[in-house]
């Protein structure tokens, strides 16, 4: 039996980690107000209850709060209405699981209940673009969270302090006037029920990090989270890695992949998988998955036409081999030498490779490969200075740094040259210069003559076709 697509809104609240009324996570809907009057009415006569304040303080007993910000709430007629709010509500009603069906099915917008947090769209059903943002956070993302403490009892500090060592990493101490300030990084939430005191203040900023190598494979994910979400985010350049990446806070997006998608906070490397509710659903979902995963953790070789990733985890791995195998693509897993799980398929035919296509974003790097491999190559020539360029970009060197551009150099600079004598000069194995050949022989560079023993340079340069000038902005 398949698990139901529906997300149950009123768990993206956490009891235990969102304390005070500035951390609950609010819904909004256009007929919200009037669905909250209809259940305040109903629980007043069906409860006898004197007045509202009455109402007032049975809502705000249950949730700790002060009886006037829930009166705020039920009878200001807000827009943003608090899940512990709504409740509470609905468990005072005859009929609960009625109320909460309906408010969900009327919250359009989520945000935290505070000035600064910004609203996104309330997803209620799995969909293509969340499943696109798990797989590429179970590629490359990360979830992490900062903690901010505030101590009014400085009495309270050495026990607080020994918790926050255990369960945190990071950590700095600010002493103020009255007050100490700690920051942490979280590695686990455990803590937050221990040190939460009425004389300590806790806030936690929930991050969201992407980093990869390829700047368009970035782009797509910074458009999955806009589209699905609603949520704008900013590409940055990474200033120690060759790479690029997202990084953001959001409390409520956090939840989505960890309460409904199951991903842990912190290390996952080992441990993640594939959702359970994206295994458990339509085929077109687990595709989705497999595209955000392949489109930041998949490689496409660049001189055979075969497709492959890699990870840690080996449970994770078994359920990306079984979606290749539902879209009838044929692989073998194995483990390398630095302990990773490979997952690499045949040699591909032109229809394989055509199902492969679907497996990563359009117009990112390794899509781009891969149509390269099923059409051609289109880039016209211009210059050996931007031809060279191009190929260091497309294929940068890997085997004791002599790449395809070092062979073209060399074959330009000669105009004819032999095989055996090529061999030789570039200090290259013979299936790593045959690959080499081949992808000049693909761009219509070079001509083999004598059973492929002497390689001749094509001069008419209008016929040469080059790589596309997409992998300027990103390795594979």
């Amino acid at each position: 039996e398949r698990i139901k697509m529906q997300f149950d809104l009123f768990k993206l609240h956490d009891q235990e980690l969102d304390i005070g009324n500035q951390s609950w996570i609010c819904f909004k809907g256009k007929k919200i107000p009037k669905i909250i009057s209809e259940l305040r009415n109903q629980i007043i006569k069906d409860r006898k209850l004197g007045s509202t304040k009455d109402l007032c303080r049975l809502v705000s007993n249950k949730i700790n709060s002060n009886p006037w910000s829930v009166e705020q709430v039920l009878y200001g007629h807000k827009k943003w209405v608090p899940i512990p709010i709504i409740k509470s509500l609905t468990d005072l009603s005859n009929n609960p699981g009625f109320y909460r069906k309906k408010i969900v099915e009327n919250t359009f917008y989520l945000k935290c209940n505070s000035a600064t947090s910004k609203p996104i769209i309330a997803v209620k059903r799995l969909n293509i673009l969340l499943c696109k943002i798990a797989g590429a956070h179970a590629a490359d993302g990360n979830i992490y969270s900062n903690l901010n403490l505030e101590i009014k009892n400085k009495t309270r500090f050495r026990s607080i302090i020994k918790e926050v060592n255990k369960s945190c990493k990071e950590v700095s101490i600010i002493n103020t006037k009255g007050k100490i300030r700690i920051r942490a990084k979280i590695k686990d939430f455990k803590l937050v029920p221990k040190i939460n005191r009425e004389d300590v203040t806790i806030f936690i900023r929930n991050q969201i990090n992407l980093t990869e190598g390829s700047l368009n494979a970035v782009k797509a994910y910074k458009k999955w989270v806009f589209l699905c979400f609603k949520l704008d985010t900013e590409v940055r350049k990474h200033n120690k890695k060759n790479a690029w990446f997202v990084d953001f806070g959001n409390k409520i997006i956090c939840r989505y992949l960890t309460k409904f998608l199951d991903f842990p906070s912190g290390k996952k490397t080992l441990t993640v998988e594939e959702p359970s509710i994206i295994k458990n659903s339509l085929q077109r979902f687990r595709k989705s998955f497999l595209l955000g995963f392949m489109t930041f953790e998949g490689h496409v070789p660049p001189h055979i036409k075969q497709i492959e990733c890699s990870s840690k985890s080996k449970m994770l791995i078994k359920n990306v081999r079984d979606i290749f195998t539902q879209l009838q693509i044929p692989l073998k897993v194995k483990k390398d030498g630095y302990d990773r799980w490979v997952c690499r398929s045949l040699t591909l035919n032109k229809k394989q490779l055509m199902n492969c296509m679907d497996l990563f974003e359009k117009n990112t790097e390794k899509w781009q490969r891969i149509n390269e491999k099923m059409n051609g190559f289109t880039t016209r020539f211009r210059d050996i200075k931007r031809t060279k360029k191009i190929f260091d970009n497309a294929y940068p060197p890997r085997f004791n740094n002599v790449g395809i551009t070092s062979l073209f150099e060399e074959i330009y600079n000669a105009k004819k040259v032999k095989h055996s004598v090529l061999k030789q000069k570039m200090r290259i194995d013979n299936s790593t210069l045959t690959r080499y050949l081949r992808t000049l022989r693909e761009c219509h560079i070079i001509n083999s003559m004598n059973g492929n023993r002497v390689l001749e340079l094509n001069n008419d340069k209008d016929e040469w076709r080059l790589p596309s000038e997409i992998y300027k902005n990103g390795r594979l």
